[in-house]
């Protein structure tokens, strides 16, 4: 049986993709790590599917999150 942190943690990677973000981290993630204050941006509250809880994430700035921006739009306007 899968554990609710590990159906958790394959619902946040999807979200990545849907909201096109690199690395989200779930509240519970973010305080075991004690990261509140280490360039962590609040991305709000998502309804995950199969989590009766909203789950509030978080994002970091990258260098990935840049390029990964960069190229989403190199992709949508040599479309």
């Amino acid at each position: 049986m899968i554990g609710d942190a590990v159906n958790v943690a394959a619902r946040v990677q999807a979200h990545t993709r849907e909201i096109g973000a690199v690395v989200l981290l779930t509240e519970a993630t973010l305080s075991a790590m004690n990261m509140r204050d280490s360039g962590v941006y609040a991305k709000g509250e998502a309804e995950l599917r199969g989590i009766a809880e909203p789950v509030r994430l978080y994002s970091t700035s990258t260098a990935l999150d840049e390029r990964s921006t960069l190229r989403r739009k190199s992709l949508i306007t040599d479309a």
